[in-house]
């Protein structure tokens, strides 16, 4: 008996250490190194990948795409928990005996790499199966994958509380819970709890049967949420088991305990289960019946997702309102749709919860009526426009239906003047459910303005929705009832991608009769979200847009929305001029009709917004005659803070307070509508993104009589346009991102213009002669004569040319042009007959190039001649006529036939009739000797050359052999055919010059290892292109670069022993290569570009066949060399490669498989090259051992230990030497200089890879810059390249740049423009610039958003926001120097933040100074004040400057004054923002304190601590969710300036272990990746060893003898 007493003693005494568990025995599979993805299998080799999988860096770990799978071996019950992405867009399904039978999950979470999802199993030892399918909306691309947990089943023993989704088992057998003595009536341990009530006491049975469970007896388990509670049955057992809880509720409360066999562990069964649904809380097990229950085994098995204990039967009924019959049969599921019918009426659409549907209600409210019903309806209750129906059998689902009804008898009409527009990709018209699950046989928009039919009862080509990206998906036969209020235009947003090339819309009125067609899709042009407009002519009413394909009659046809413009009744002109001013700003109103205020615009906006809230896209909008058709994220950006808005960034536009920017580059299908009266005069005040726009001004009845272009620029213009006939103009950009901020409308002001017509020398002139007026935008005006005069409204202030009509032989002898102005009234008219006779004859030597013929009789200019003969050619018979005045010298010059030439080419006639033969002769010709020498012989019998001649439109000639080419004289682009078998192209080359000799032009050919899809037409038909092979009906968009396959196509491309092939693709892709895994994206995007890699294993030349299997579009195909990996290469004169860029090249060759780190070694001196960094983990590292980023000379040179990377362009500027990838080019210099042309424009910002010019634009991850200056010369001094390059003004006016190098003269302000020294894209994680020094002055320093960018120490020079985008930057004890010139109003602003979201920039104890005169600037003195910054975002945008040290001016008339300004910060770019922190400032001008003069606006922090809780430290910038922290690593590493003593613990790598010893304490030993992220961290006080992957790494050893940093190679 003491015996037993003490062992309960003993037990109870652990107790206390026992309850509060820790998760044990989790194994996690991290996919983040990438060994795991390389290996295709976990160490352990339980969890195993099947295909080809990618690896997505060192954040994301491992991508998967659609229909690829993961198989898991576990041992037993466990939770499967996956770390979740907010990129990710498929769902996850998990499977171990059936398919999906563990549940389905979307991977898509909101907090990135920390929301994780979770699968429970419960079970033996198995392989579970995970794998990839489309999300709920049966789409999606990828799933990105860091790691997952494997969490095997829980002691519930040891747990005070119970974590959600853990399993836990509690085995009642073996004395860890019920010890075989008593432990009391009531007794609780972890999360079990056991009470025996007041009868029967419970105790322990033994190890096979567990407890005697008796009547009475509770137990009491703790659970988190839904889960199975399973309880271990007896074949003994003869009582029952009921569940309750207080917190949730079972499928079965009651159940008998005895089951056939009695559980086992090895059976894992048999089991008797309650679901139990609720929140966390408990969940009571009580025994009863008056036999006992033996229960050996318990186990809590979490059920990770929603659950209805609710069964669903299927309801049935009718419900009839007003006569009409309603029938309702609810879904046969849950996730089914109901079918709704009616007995007179409309069903639109029928989900699983709501129909909507049209009735006759007699133009009564819906509340008018009591419903009748019958059936499983119990009620119907009515609540505005919906009728809520409720169910009889509330036990079961559904309970409830809703309908949704109209009146079909309300007859809505359109309102004059009123633009209608509806969007089908955004859930506003279209409801956001999947075509795949929703169908429409009809469809009405809310407004009953529009009727959509499908005509069709055949399902599959019934209309629907698509997703976010198309719109709705529709087919041949479709159609649209579009009511409108009389002349109306109908614009159609049509997409590039459907089925169907050959679709139109087809317009009909109500009695069937063809009123005309557009496009329905802009495939062939390769321009989405393209305006395809009708305009309709004709009463009130009703008229059907059919869609129809001859070809397609199957295909899917996407339209994002349309628009229904209704003309506008023009008021009556009050004089004034209409303005729309987009800041609200009120013209004076003796000179306007001001159009919009402040409540206008804040109207147009949703009642749920509040009005002058900023963060707000903008809507489509009417007013007046102006609309604006929008898409669904376009920007109101104004200074007006009254004004509902997005932003207040105005592009630094001043004069005015608002614009409309159009956040789409060449976006048809937005645009202003401007309905106009003839001769209207429209002035809009505008600019353009990149200064590349192109606005059409577009008379939409008939585009072909008017569609005015104008180049509008970067800079603030007015562009002007006149209406030439009554009606609709759209006005849009089909290149740029335009930004409207002030339209105005001006009536045209007509003078009567009047005159006198002297026709006495004009006898027998026709009466029905007529004067014609022409103005210079091409409109005609015509008046009769009548008594000698005529009279004539004109528009007031253009030039009219003077021309006569149905008056030949008569000719105006005064002046024939007029500028009407106010103060003109009269212009006499003076009209003379002149003396004609006809000339005849026959045309010969031209052979059937007749046919272009036009002749044309030029008089002597000496003879001083009015009339202008016209000859008519008459090709069939090879004869012409002409009239010409007598004695008089004509020249006859010919065009059309420029080939040939006229010798005898004057001709001078008497006073008759005369014929006269005019005979050409070919131009003389000189041969041209072609060389080809990179060709085989038999290339050069395939080979065809072209040569076009460049200043004559249409002469073009080919030859197939090469040695036969003969030429005239003139100026050829050379073009080549024939050789697309191979993969070889013509290199750049210069045009060929003949002039007046015998010429050579040699045609350098290389082999093509790069295909971009961009540059040649590629259809049906092609067999081949530059070497590669096509089967099927591939075809090219060149505008997008794609190239475009549909199932069975086949692309074959050509391989070498050891290249790797690299496939690009976007937007959708389902392609396997040489037979391996499909490779497959859904993404829906053409801006999110993925690759997949293929390694040739041949042995001799050969291909690999690219095999489709649905629709893909591929955008590059590369091959490269691979190259061994190699973690150092060496640059300068004498070393590996001359050129940065030629190791980088040789890095993106390398196998890399872990994305190994490859440090470039950069010997001292400068290099003028553009760099790009597009391969992950990459080093540029000044070599020399004492590396140095000073400037000399007035920042022309450089310290001879420096290493300076450099480039010169800017913006405002197009450069002889730009390739068609924004980089300098030396192939492309000499072609364009030979030329004399810059074909190609230069482009700023992001576009095409620019990032305002930057020298060195960063892509990839890992990118590290040690001891470099980093440079754009632009606005600092010409360099040697620049000197040597033709530099031509574009945008702006910056005026002709100097040429000598060295010159300086750029750093004055008025040459200062954008030009980065490095720009870092969006997304581009872990770059670190250690002790760098960036030189620029405006935009100097680009980083994008989702990057996270590390400064340490250094120097960043600029001058206008030269610190700037939504990256998150930590600048870690750096100096900010103010490089600005003698101006003095040239002030610097640090900083323009744009972040929307994420942390900003902080500013770690750095400093604050200025360029020093005449060293590092050719500025005679110091900086004066400038500015921390500005936000260039709005509220978000976020900048910390943490004890910052700055500098006394020096500046004249700024001396002793700080270089920041009082005021700190301004909004004058992109508005206020409360994230501008200052904490700590220290200003060295004496007794100078400005911390309480900042803007208002702006935070000066009395703690460390930011508003929102976070304490100000480096890691809480740079941590993310993977706790990087390179800065403590930096500072680590540079020991000679930390005072500590180093230990004697032994490190070393051997075999892909690493090995330490001598350890004689407790030791941390920590192991960080280059980037600074720890990787490992192990405690140890003995001796130790471990396996790691291979690498460059750093290790931290630290114990109570002190600290060891060292660097580490595993291999």
């Amino acid at each position: 008996m003491k015996h037993s007493y003490f062992k309960l003693l003993l037990f109870l005494f652990f107790l206390p250490f026992c309850v509060n568990g820790q998760i044990t025995n989790a194994i996690t599979y991290d996919f983040t190194d990438g060994s795991i993805i390389t290996a295709k299998q976990s160490p352990d080799a339980k969890l195993t990948l099947v295909g080809d999988y990618k690896h997505h860096g060192t954040t994301y770990g491992l991508q998967l795409k659609f229909d690829q799978e993961i198989n898991i071996a576990v041992d037993g019950s466990c939770t499967i928990r996956f770390v979740g992405s907010k990129h990710s867009s498929l769902n996850m399904m998990a499977t171990v005996t059936t398919a999906g039978d563990l549940g389905e999950h979307d991977t898509k979470v909101i907090n990135d790499l920390q929301d994780t999802y979770d699968f429970v199993y419960s079970g033996l030892a198995a392989t579970l199966n995970f794998k990839t399918v489309k999300n709920k909306d049966g789409v999606g691309s990828d799933v990105y994958l860091p790691s997952i947990q494997v969490i095997p089943t829980q002691l519930g023993k040891d747990f005070t509380t119970s974590e959600k989704n853990i399993a836990y088992s509690f085995d009642l057998r073996d004395e860890s819970i019920i010890p075989s003595v008593y432990p009391g009536n009531v007794f609780e341990l972890g999360l079990f709890k056991i009470d025996a009530g007041c009868c029967n006491a419970y105790s322990r049975h033994g190890n096979q049967h567990g407890i005697n469970y008796k009547s009475g007896n509770k137990i009491t388990l703790k659970v988190a949420g839904n889960s199975k509670i399973r309880l271990g049955g007896d074949q003994y057992s003869g009582g029952t088991i009921t569940a309750t809880s207080t917190t949730g509720i079972f499928d079965i409360t009651t159940q008998n305990h005895q089951t056939a066999t009695t559980y086992s562990d090895d059976s894992s069964g048999p089991w008797v289960d309650f679901i139990y649904v609720g929140t966390e809380g408990t969940v009571t097990l009580e025994a009863g019946g008056s036999s006992q229950n033996y229960l050996p085994f318990i186990e809590i098995s979490p059920i990770p997702f929603d659950v209805n204990l609710t069964p669903w039967i299927q309801k049935t009924g009718t419900v009839t309102i007003n006569g009409t019959q309603i029938d309702i049969t609810s879904g046969a599921d849950e996730s089914s749709n109901a079918t709704v019918s009616v007995s007179a009426g409309a069903v639109f659409s029928a989900t699983n919860q709501l129909a909507t549907l049209e009735i006759d209600l007699s133009g009564n409210a819906l509340s008018t009526y009591t419903p009748t019903f019958t059936g499983d309806i119990a009620s119907a209750t009515i609540n505005n426009d919906e009728v809520t129906l409720s169910f009889s059998d509330t036990n079961s689902d559904p309970v409830s239906y809703k309908l949704k009804i109209s009146d079909s008898s309300v007859n809505v009409s359109a309102v004059a003047g009123q633009t209608y527009t509806y969007n089908f990709y955004d859930g506003t018209e279209l409801p956001q459910t999947s075509y795949s699950t929703l169908r429409y046989a009809s469809f009405q928009t809310s407004d009953k303005i529009v009727k959509i039919n499908s005509n069709t009862a055949d399902v599959a080509l019934q209309f629907g929705y698509h997703d976010a990206t198309h719109g709705g998906v529709f087919f041949s036969g479709n159609s649209f009832d579009i009511k409108v209020a009389g002349n109306a235009i109908v614009t159609f947003i049509v997409d590039q991608y459907g089925g169907a090339n050959d679709a139109i819309l087809e317009f009909t009125d109500s009695n069937s009769t063809v009123l005309g067609s557009i496009a329905a899709q802009n495939i062939v042009a390769g321009v989405d979200a393209f305006a395809s407009s009708f305009s309709y002519t004709g009463a009130a009413g009703t008229i059907t847009a059919t869609l129809k394909s001859a070809n397609f009659a199957s295909a899917e046809i996407y339209i994002h929305g349309l628009s229904i413009e209704n003309s506008a009744a023009i008021a009556t002109s009050n004089g004034k001029i209409d303005v729309w001013d987009f800041g609200a700003e009120q013209l004076d109103a003796d000179q306007f009709n001001n159009k919009l205020d402040v409540s206008t615009i804040n109207s147009w906006y949703d009642s749920g917004i509040t009005a002058g809230s900023s963060g707000n896209v903008f809507p489509s909008f009417t007013s007046s005659v102006l609309s604006w058709i929008g898409g669904g994220n376009d920007r109101l950006r104004t200074s007006n803070t009254n004004v509902t808005r997005y932003d207040e960034n105005l592009s630094s536009v001043e004069g005015y307070t608002g614009r409309i920017y159009v956040n789409g580059g060449g976006a048809t299908g937005r645009y202003m509508s401007l309905t106009l009266s003839e001769d209207d005069e429209v002035s809009i005040a505008m600019l353009t993104q990149n200064g590349t726009g192109n606005i059409h001004f577009e008379y939409v009845a008939n585009p072909t009589e008017q569609n005015d272009k104008v180049a509008v620029g970067a800079t603030l213009q007015e562009v002007k346009f006149v209406a030439k006939a009554a009606g609709t103009y759209h006005i849009y950009d089909d290149t740029d991102k335009p930004s409207y901020y002030r339209i105005e409308r001006k009536d045209a002001i007509y003078k009567t213009l009047t005159g006198s017509v002297d026709i006495s020398a004009a006898s027998n002139i026709p009466n029905n002669y007529a004067i014609e007026f022409k103005n210079t935008a091409g409109k005609v005006w015509s008046t009769s004569v009548s008594g000698g005069t005529y009279s004539l409204d004109l528009p007031q202030g253009f030039t009219y040319e003077l021309s006569l009509k149905d008056a030949n032989g008569y000719v105006i002898s005064s002046a024939s042009s007029i500028n009407i102005t106010e103060a003109v009234t009269t212009f006499d008219i003076t009209i003379i007959q002149v003396e004609l006779y006809t000339v005849t004859g026959t045309i010969s030597g031209l052979g059937s190039s007749i046919s272009n013929l036009v002749l044309t009789y030029t008089s002597d200019a000496s003879a001083n001649k009015v009339f202008i003969p016209e000859a008519i050619v008459d090709a069939n018979a090879g004869t012409y006529s002409v009239v010409l005045e007598p004695n008089v010298i004509y020249t006859i010059t010919a065009e059309g036939v420029n080939d040939f030439t006229i010798p005898a080419n004057t001709i001078t006639i008497g006073n008759a009739d005369e014929t006269n033969e005019i005979i050409f002769e070919a131009k003389p010709v000189y041969n041209v000797a072609i060389s080809a020498s990179t060709l085989t012989s038999t290339q050069l019998g395939k080979l065809i050359v072209t040569f076009t001649n460049l200043n004559e439109t249409g002469y073009s000639y080919n030859f197939t052999d090469i040695s036969t080419v003969t030429l005239r004289d003139g100026v050829y682009t050379v073009l080549y055919d024939g050789l697309d078998e191979y993969p070889i192209e013509l290199a750049l080359t210069s045009n060929l010059t003949v002039a007046g000799e015998n010429t050579s032009k040699e045609l350098n050919f290389k082999a093509v290892k790069n295909w971009s899809f961009d540059d040649k037409v590629i259809t049906s038909s092609t067999p081949f292109y530059k070497g590669l092979g096509f089967t099927g009906v591939l075809k090219n968009e060149i505008a997008k670069g794609h190239i475009y396959g549909v199932t069975d196509d086949i692309i074959t491309v050509p391989l070498n022993p050891g290249e790797k092939m690299i496939v690009t693709y976007y937007y959708v892709a389902d392609f396997s290569i040489d037979g391996g895994s499909q490779i497959t994206t859904t993404s829906g995007s053409t801006s999110t570009f993925e690759t997949t890699e293929f390694m040739y294993t041949g042995s001799t030349a050969g291909v690999a066949t690219i095999n489709i299997a649905s629709a893909t579009y591929i955008t590059n195909i590369a091959i490269e060399t691979a190259v061994a990996y190699t973690p150092t290469l060496t640059v300068g004169t004498d070393k590996d490669y001359q050129t940065i860029n030629g190791a980088l090249n040789a890095i993106s060759s390398m196998v890399r498989p872990n994305d190994e780190r490859v440090t470039v070694l950069i010997d001292a001196g400068n290099y003028e090259e553009m760099v790009v960094i597009n391969s992950k983990n990459v080093t540029l590292k000044n070599a020399s051992s004492n590396p140095s980023i000073a400037l000399t000379n007035k920042g022309v040179d450089i310290d001879a230990e420096a290493v300076r990377i450099t480039s010169y362009y800017g913006y405002g500027y197009h450069y002889y030497s730009q390739g068609t990838d924004n980089k300098w080019n030396a192939d492309v210099l000499a072609v364009n200089k030979a030329n004399g042309s810059q074909p190609y424009n230069n482009v700023s910002g992001s576009t095409n890879g620019s990032y305002w010019n930057a020298t060195l634009v960063v892509f990839s991850e890992g990118f590290i810059a040690d001891n470099l200056i980093i440079e754009n010369s632009f606005n600092q001094y010409i360099s040697k390249k620049e000197s040597e390059d033709v530099v031509v003004l574009g945008s702006g006016n910056k005026g002709t740049r100097p040429t000598t190098i060295g010159s300086t003269a750029v750093q004055d302000r008025g040459f200062v423009e954008r030009a980065a020294a490095i720009g870092i894209a969006n997304n581009t994680d872990k770059v670190i610039l250690n002790n760098c020094r960036i030189v620029g002055r405006q935009d100097s320093f680009y980083g994008g958003s989702g990057s996270r960018v590390v400064i340490y120490k250094g120097a960043m020079m600029g001058a206008v926001d030269y610190i700037f985008g939504g990256m998150t930057a930590v600048f870690y004890k750096t100096d900010f120097v103010l490089n600005t010139s003698d101006v003095s109003s040239d002030a610097a602003y640090i900083t323009a933040a744009q972040q929307s979201s994420e942390r900003g920039f902080l500013m770690y104890e750095c400093t604050v100074k200025s360029a020093v005169p005449g060293v590092e600037t050719a500025s005679a003195n110091s900086a004066k004040p400038g500015y921390f910054g500005r936000p260039w975002l709005a509220s978000t945008s976020e900048v910390v400057f943490y004890n910052t040290t700055i500098d006394e001016s020096t500046f004249p008339g700024n001396t002793g004054q700080s270089l920041i300004s009082p005021l700190g910060w301004t909004s004058s770019l992109g508005g206020e923002s409360t994230k501008m922190y200052e904490y700590g400032t220290t200003e060295n001008a004496p007794g100078v304190d400005n911390s309480n003069n900042r803007a208002s606006w702006s935070t000066v922090l009395t703690t460390p601590t930011l508003t929102d809780g976070t304490v100000i430290t480096t890691f809480n910038f740079t941590k993310g969710t993977d706790n990087w922290d390179p800065i403590s690593e930096l500072n680590t590493l540079r020991v000679g300036s930390i005072d500590f003593k180093e230990n004697t613990v032994n490190v070393k790598a051997y075999n892909n272990s690493i090995y330490i010893t001598n350890v004689k304490s407790d030791t941390n030993v920590k192991i960080y990746s280059i980037t600074g992220a720890l990787i490992k961290d192990v405690k140890t006080n003995i001796d130790t060893n471990f396996g790691f992957k291979k690498g460059f790494f750093i290790i931290s050893i630290e114990n109570k003898d002190g600290k060891k940093i060292t660097k580490l190679l595993v291999h």
